[in-house]
């Protein structure tokens, strides 16, 4: 995955070298976030995005699990749908509140 995520970064860059990208965390969403597993591979894909941002300059990294998850760092269901997975209106202006510093 990081290999892919790297050669779309740099595909993007030799066609458009002013456009920046913004690679948004993978928040702790509820079905994969009450397993061990699942939480697990949530914080390693994390990880390796925000690993990547750090060495590609036009790749900048916005990391949405801490808003998404309580103190305990479990997930906070309010700002999902039923699925659990998709966000609520206060999960969206949540991501709308981060990422507009950003644009």
């Amino acid at each position: 995955m990081r290999e892919a995520c790297r050669a779309f970064v740099r595909k993007v860059g030799a066609a458009l070298p002013k456009t920046r990208i913004i690679a948004i965390s993978v928040p702790p969403v509820l079905r994969a976030a009450n397993s061990p597993e699942g939480l697990a591979l949530i914080k390693k894909t994390n990880a390796l995005l925000s690993a990547l941002a750090d060495e590609e300059p036009s790749l900048e990294f916005v990391d949405l699990f801490p808003a998404f998850a309580d103190a305990g760092g479990r997930t906070r269901a309010e700002l999902f749908v039923e699925d659990g997975t998709h966000f609520s209106a206060q999960g969206y202006a949540i991501v709308a509140a981060l990422l507009k510093p950003k644009l």
